[in-house]
């Protein structure tokens, strides 16, 4: 894939969970993210991921939990509109009530 990706149109979809406690999931989930370029403030650095990349949630809301280590985020490449996949999300131990989420990118 030539060209670039808009990090303002993302997004990151998994199976989720509602809450830490019982991570009881709900179904398939697909939320709007988009890239922070001042970096998370509020996520520790587990296991000292340096190439990790900030996102949060458009819509403000903690979307993340400890279930949903792995999943895909995805951005789209305005020139054709197609959903390229940029990384993964990184470990999080609990549901911290952050509308942040650290992204480990796929190397390329």
């Amino acid at each position: 894939m030539a060209g670039k990706l808009d990090f303002n149109d993302c997004k990151i979809v998994s199976w989720g969970s509602s809450t830490a406690g019982s991570l009881k999931g709900t179904g398939l989930n697909e939320a709007a993210v988009r890239f922070s370029p001042t970096g998370c403030t509020t996520l520790p650095n587990l296991f000292n991921v340096s190439t990790s990349l900030c996102f949060s949630t458009i819509s403000g809301k903690n979307l993340y939990c400890s279930g949903d280590n792995g999943a895909p985020v995805y951005c789209k490449a305005p020139s054709n509109g197609e959903w390229i996949l940029l990384g993964v999300a990184a470990m999080q131990l609990t549901c911290n009530g952050s509308n942040e989420v650290k992204v480990i990118p796929f190397p390329g």
